[in-house]
């Protein structure tokens, strides 16, 4: 029992051993002091082969944790950003909400009105119209197809375009939020600021609605200082 560290194993010894007549106190204890004995070889045993194992089979464990992080990483459709101008009068009087909550797969960052020298945070309830220009967060693919929905790509850089517009990064440990997903959290509607990308053990995904919040999940959120500060 204690070269395989089965616990299970010594209670039953044990037990059949008090079950036979004539077995006396010191014979009952000999099989949990051999468990002793035996318990600490058997621990320094196993360790000792997987060393044995590891040198034999060339083994490097932070090499392969490496690859391992960079094939999962390869899997996923890296993020980008593009500015866009929206040029489709249906979408003219629509609130962000509106645009991207329908299954876009995309979120919206920053605006900047059009006619308007600074950018402001893409709330949940901002309105669109047309000659707006937005910063659109996806995967290249989902960017191409909610261009063709919106209006058309554009050179101007809405991240160096000045206003009252911070970004920070947030770790998530609260359990309350843990099993939340993005539209339940809400914090577009509760604090008008934006979760535009979600980091999970080193891969990047879109913030979008029903994604589900895990311990250890580091959120960009976008919007004003204080919003920012009181969201979280």
């Amino acid at each position: 029992a204690g070269a395989t560290s089965s616990t299970s194993s010594l209670g039953a010894a044990q037990q059949t051993l008090a079950g036979l007549p004539g077995v006396s106190a010191e014979r009952a204890a000999l099989p949990a002091l051999a468990y002793v004995v035996a318990y600490p070889a058997s621990t320094i045993g196993i360790i000792g082969a997987m060393v044995l194992v590891k040198r034999l089979m060339r083994i490097d464990p932070i090499r392969e944790a490496d690859e391992y992080a960079t094939q999962q990483r390869q899997a996923v459709e890296p993020l980008q950003r593009r500015t866009l101008i929206i040029e489709n009068p249906r979408i003219d009087g629509m609130t962000v909400d509106e645009v991207v909550g329908g299954g876009s797969d995309v979120v919206i960052s920053r605006i900047k009105c059009r006619g308007a020298s600074e950018v402001q945070a893409a709330a949940a309830s901002a309105l669109l119209h047309v000659g707006d220009a937005v910063l659109a967060v996806g995967t290249e693919r989902n960017l191409d197809r909610f261009q063709q929905a919106v209006g058309r790509a554009d050179d101007a850089d809405l991240l160096q375009a000045p206003g009252a517009v911070a970004h920070r990064r947030v770790l998530v440990t609260n359990g309350k939020v843990l099993g939340k997903t993005m539209r339940e959290l809400g914090l577009d509607h509760h604090f008008g600021v934006t979760v535009t990308r979600i980091n999970r053990g080193g891969l990047e995904m879109t913030a979008v609605p029903n994604l589900t919040l895990q311990f250890g999940d580091v959120l960009q959120v976008v919007g004003q200082e204080d919003r920012i500060a009181a969201a979280a």
